[in-house]
């Protein structure tokens, strides 16, 4: 009888792990994303990302345009001192923060005019075989396939503003953190792309322009 029990309660078990919600991932609970101010991260707000280890050519998160391309299509670690501002976006969320471990979506505030889309992807790059982070631009520029799946953020210190930006794959669930490759001197910048060791932690910085300037704050109450 306590076996038949025991088997009861391990296939009520793994049912339960095989059926968390999908867009869920690492093995934390969810908790809310903090920009450096303390404040929440809302859907469609601009932050700046920035590494909170700073290397010789630190610099934000932006858009760079290598040799075999016309258009800035390249994720990048930029010269400049906050790069250019994303927005996140959790879909079918009906909150208005951003949590950790949810499926994001991520965008630059401003596309360019050449691109179709300033969405991150990540694509293989077809001479170094790395993996990198890009937007969609006119016919192929970026030579290969786009790999499916998601981005994740999740707590790189617990209790602290730093965060590490994972890509997770969609046929293995698998999950790879975002990282830099070696500065190029003559691109000028860093690539983002995936890594096999996280050591890249961020922080956001909050572009102070309202994307909803006649809301109201409805954001005071939900912590």
């Amino acid at each position: 009888m306590n076996h038949v029990l025991s088997l009861i309660l391990s296939f009520l078990l793994f049912t339960f792990i095989t059926n968390l919600p999908s867009n869920t991932a690492g093995p934390s609970y969810p908790t809310d994303v903090l920009d450096t101010d303390g404040d929440l991260l809302i859907q469609g707000s601009g932050y700046y990302i920035q590494p909170v280890n700073e290397s010789a050519y630190s610099g934000g998160i932006s858009l760079g345009k290598t040799a075999n391309s016309k258009c800035p299509l390249n994720v990048v670690q930029s010269s400049f001192e906050f790069g250019f501002p994303v927005k996140f976006t959790i879909p079918k969320s009906p909150e208005a923060k951003i949590f950790t471990g949810y499926e994001v979506v991520i965008e630059f505030r401003d596309k360019p005019l050449c691109a179709k889309s300033s969405e991150w992807s990540v694509f293989v790059d077809n001479t170094t075989q790395l993996r990198y982070v890009g937007i969609s631009g006119p016919g192929n520029d970026h030579g290969v396939e786009k790999i499916n799946g998601r981005f994740v953020i999740t707590e790189y210190r617990s209790g602290s503003s730093s965060y590490s930006l994972l890509f997770c794959y969609k046929m293995t669930g698998e999950c790879a953190p975002l990282g830099l490759n070696e500065f190029n001197s003559e691109e000028g910048f860093s690539r983002l792309v995936l890594k096999s060791v996280n050591d890249f932690p961020v922080e956001f910085f909050n572009d102070g322009v309202d994307p909803n300037p006649d809301a109201g704050d409805k954001t005071s109450n939900m912590r």
